[in-house]
């Protein structure tokens, strides 16, 4: 499976789960890559549903953050909003609206 096939593979996976998600229950979907499942049909990436942003900030601060090389993040998106006005908030930007000064 090449490169492309696995990016699109994710792409309309990614629809499906923000598509499908219970918006009465989570506010973000977060996108996240398992870096030791890199080589498998879909590159490893899979989509977790987040209750709200103090939920979100401890991902990145915990399970997701491998170091600054290894970043297992691959996007934040709200479910408020219309996916296709969306690319996936990234970690330096959630975390400079998101945490104290």
């Amino acid at each position: 499976m090449s490169y492309l096939d696995a990016v699109r593979i994710n792409t309309a996976r990614l629809e499906k789960a923000f598509a499908e998600a219970d918006r009465e229950t989570y506010r973000y979907l977060v996108e996240c890559r398992d870096m030791y499942d890199a080589h498998d049909h879909d590159a490893g990436v899979y989509c977790r549903l987040v209750r709200d942003a103090a939920e979100v900030t401890h991902l990145l601060m915990t399970t997701l953050s491998l170091g600054p090389t290894h970043d297992k993040l691959l996007g934040i998106y709200d479910l408020r909003r219309p996916f296709t006005e969306q690319s996936g908030i990234k970690r330096a930007a959630w975390l400079a609206e998101h945490t104290p000064g």
